[in-house]
């Protein structure tokens, strides 16, 4: 049977403190994120789509 999920030791930040930590991952290795870290990341796309969309916007004003 193939495990789709497994974990590892992963060092680094977690609620404010540093540390080795225990966390999930997919079978190729690839951390599951946190509530906290997806929400970080979704902020960081919006922000990148809201520049893009900012460019876009003075180019073609431009034109």
């Amino acid at each position: 049977m193939n495990c789709l999920i497994r974990n590892l030791l992963w060092e680094g930040e977690f609620e404010n403190a540093s540390g080795k930590w225990l966390r999930w991952c997919d079978k190729n290795g690839k951390l599951i994120l946190t509530g906290k870290e997806l929400a970080e990341e979704e902020r960081h796309q919006a922000e990148i789509e809201r520049l893009k969309a900012g460019m876009d916007r003075k180019k073609r004003l431009e034109s």
